[in-house]
């Protein structure tokens, strides 16, 4: 457990928000699942950047599974 401080200081913006743009589909795709758990814990700057950040991939990925996995994030955070 940490702090909401903390995560969107510190972890989505030096570690997570990285993982969008991995060149490794799997590591793609665990973004967006794990932007779908950490959502509501994430100030509204972080919001603002995972939504278009799961745009692009639901949108533009080559992967069939990153772009399954961003679209399911998507609806998962429009909830």
């Amino acid at each position: 457990v940490v702090s909401d401080q903390f995560l969107n200081d510190k972890m989505y913006k030096l570690y997570v928000k990285k993982l969008a743009d991995d060149p490794v589909p799997n590591i793609r795709f665990n973004y967006a699942k794990t932007v779908a758990q950490i959502y509501s814990k994430l100030s509204n700057s972080c919001k603002m950047d995972c939504s278009g950040s799961l745009e692009k991939l639901s949108k533009s990925d080559k992967d069939f599974d990153v772009k399954y996995y961003a679209q399911q994030a998507l609806s998962e955070i429009t909830k």
